[in-house]
């Protein structure tokens, strides 16, 4: 029987539902809300595909899964969904170029936050703003601004999520200081 595969997240920035439905979205993604204290945002739907698809987006994402149905919002899943769900009613992409997001004006103090100077040249090398990082790595902008400006000091958690959204291209390891064994 076909159904729907949908992406649903808890707020802007949390866990990743990826779900099946042989009825409408909406309704389900309703249903969702009534036992969730989060607001939830449908991200995405593909349409007319066998259930076996969910199970096959569960595996792809599986060293991402959180619990259940539910995945951390690392890069390669957001980017995936990004790439082959249709955007929900009212939020197509507009026709024609782009914005491009606005680079934050934000100066890494090499003596303050020493461990992030590895992650500012990532960022540049990348050409990815602290707003584009926040998002893939499901931290609030304004908690990442304080990261980077040394105004709160970086947690093992923090780190692990800056590590998924480049993609391990930055160890956790690296960003709090420890030794990194190649």
């Amino acid at each position: 029987m076909a159904g729907t595969l949908y992406f649903v997240q808890e707020g802007k920035v949390g866990a990743v539902k990826i779900g099946w439905t042989s009825n409408d979205v909406m309704v389900r993604c309703k249903n969702l809300q009534t036992g969730n204290s989060e607001r939830l945002h449908l991200l995405g739907t593909i349409a007319d595909v066998e259930q076996a698809v969910e199970a096959a987006w569960h595996k792809r994402f599986s060293d991402a899964r959180k619990r259940a149905e539910w995945f951390h919002p690392v890069a390669t899943l957001l980017a995936a969904i990004e790439a082959d769900a249709a955007a929900p009613a009212g939020r197509e992409p507009k026709a024609g170029p782009q914005p491009v997001y606005k680079q934050a004006r934000i100066t890494i103090d090499p003596i303050k936050t020493p461990n992030l100077v590895v992650l500012a040249d990532w960022m540049r090398q990348n050409n990815v703003n602290m707003t584009a990082l926040a998002k893939r790595a499901g931290l609030s902008k304004g908690y990442m601004c304080e990261l980077l400006l040394g105004k709160r000091p970086l947690p093992l958690k923090s780190a692990r999520c800056l590590e998924g959204a480049t993609d391990g291209a930055v160890k956790a390891a690296q960003l709090l200081g420890l030794a990194v064994v190649a």
